[in-house]
């Protein structure tokens, strides 16, 4: 495919345009739908195990992350009792997607879009690395695209971008992408160490423990931040 990485092109001047694409790729990935919620063993693309629920267990996956984890001497064991308390905490509010069956890419952020720039402006021609795509909630991809700060605007259009295309945010999606996304930061702290996404996964878990987070759930509206 042509094009050249978003996070290449992304800054500033192009954060608003690049935003609105990305968030419009977004809404059409997660307009596909599957019998069920799950994950697919094969090229049937079909999901399972049969009764597999991806939002549910949140708290049991972090306290195993973390119990076969490289974080001790990373993070401190209070920040640990505080991150199972999180976990804790965000289990049973992730209840209200359960059932949820659209294609989630599971890595959707601008390194794996690719992007062109033409006489009507930049727009998003290829999603790349879909080998942990799954059935489940499109929230998980938008916990990704914003789990690391943007370039200012970014945000706000992504979020109009993936709503005018017919994607859909829950009055609390802002909680709800943040537990999502904590299933992806917990497994980076079971890699070395040396591993390029662990200490990112550190700072990124950190922030979210001591900025309050999980703090008011986000108003619902034409436009959420």
């Amino acid at each position: 495919m042509p094009g050249r990485q978003v996070g290449e092109v992304l800054t500033g001047a192009t954060a608003a345009e690049l935003g609105r694409a990305v968030g419009a790729t977004l809404a059409a990935i997660g307009s596909v739908t599957f019998a069920a919620p799950g994950f697919f063993a094969d090229a049937r693309l079909e999901p399972g195990p049969p009764g597999a629920e991806p939002t549910a267990g949140l708290d049991a996956w972090v306290d195993r992350c973390l119990r076969e984890s490289n974080a001790a001497g990373h993070l401190t064991e209070a920040e640990q009792r505080q991150l199972r308390r999180y976990a804790e905490e965000a289990t049973p509010r992730l209840a209200v997607l359960a059932g949820s069956s659209r294609l989630v890419h599971a890595d959707f952020n601008p390194k794996n879009l690719l992007a062109v720039r033409d006489s009507a402006g930049w727009r998003v021609v290829a999603a790349l690395d879909w080998e942990y795509a799954f059935s489940s909630s499109p929230l998980y991809d938008v916990g990704n695209m914003l789990r690391f700060p943007r370039p200012p605007g970014f945000e706000e259009a992504f979020l109009a971008g993936f709503r005018a295309h017919g994607g859909e945010l829950p009055p609390d999606w802002r909680r709800l992408s943040r537990a999502l996304d904590l299933y992806s930061l917990a497994d980076f702290l079971t890699r070395p160490v040396e591993h390029r996404y662990f200490g990112r996964a550190i700072d990124r878990i950190r922030a979210m423990l001591t900025t309050g987070e999980r703090g008011p759930a986000s108003p619902p509206g034409p436009a959420p931040r």
